[in-house]
């Protein structure tokens, strides 16, 4: 499906997509300007082939747990897969960020997805959208997190105790993979994994250490504030005198 310059912005796709008597595949792109596909509707996808994705927007947004890719995703240079509703992959399929962006989209409201792996072949990003419900909870389960030698994992958008990345605890690659894991905001040295629950690991970020110092420099101007007002409220007096008293 290639959507060119006189295609709408937006193309929404709610009929069901199925194999038909031989294995069936989506290659989506967009010639120019970078175009939006929504599989949508309540019904789900029953083909089984790969789906591609170049210079292109793919939304998911079926009925939670309405699966809407039995297949593994491509997502290429310029293309996002964004997640509009839960449970909208198959439990065994593979995404693989090749440049691409995997999205927690800012449409609905908590988003829980799970998959089988994900895989950065040479940069790739997730992101939390949260523009619309910022306090919306938003979680992706993997088996594995596979970041090749040359690859770099970034993740934008993040927030400790709203945005989960959970990987389970057998995963092979994932000790690797926090090496080349960058989360926006947060110092890449401290990117540790936490226990979520007996079978899945929390990766979590730390504030960098110029977030720490501002932080503490507004504690300390705070402290001074607090200091001036209380000697102006509290005057110690002595005959005829006042005297300030310090604290």
């Amino acid at each position: 499906m290639v959507l060119d310059g006189d295609t709408e912005y937006s193309l929404l796709i709610n009929s069901r997509i199925r194999d038909n008597g031989h294995k069936v595949g989506l290659r989506i792109s967009s010639e120019g300007e970078k175009k939006q596909v929504i599989m949508g509707g309540g019904s789900g996808n029953t083909f089984t082939g790969d789906v591609e994705l170049s210079n292109t927007y793919l939304g998911l947004r079926k009925g939670d747990g309405v699966v809407a890719i039995k297949g593994n995703v491509f997502v290429n240079r310029s293309a996002i897969l964004t997640f509009d509703s839960s449970h909208q992959l198959d439990r065994s399929s593979v995404v693989a960020l090749k440049g691409g962006r995997l999205r927690f989209g800012s449409w609905g409201g908590d988003v829980t997805q799970s998959f089988k792996q994900l895989t950065v072949d040479s940069f790739g990003i997730i992101s939390f959208g949260h523009e619309n419900k910022p306090t919306a909870i938003k979680k992706l389960y993997l088996d594995d997190l596979l970041v090749r030698s040359s690859g770099e994992l970034r993740v934008v958008g993040w927030a400790e105790g709203r945005d989960f990345i959970l990987v389970k605890k057998t995963s092979k690659n994932l000790e690797a993979a926090l090496k080349k894991m960058k989360f926006e905001g947060y110092d890449p040295s401290k990117i540790h994994l936490e226990d979520y629950n007996s079978e899945y690991w929390m990766i979590n970020g730390a504030p960098e250490p110029a977030t720490y110092g501002a932080g503490l420099m507004l504690a300390v101007l705070g402290l001074v504030r607090y200091r001036r007002r209380q000697k102006q409220r509290f005057p110690l007096r002595v005959g005829r005198r006042s005297v300030t008293a310090s604290i």
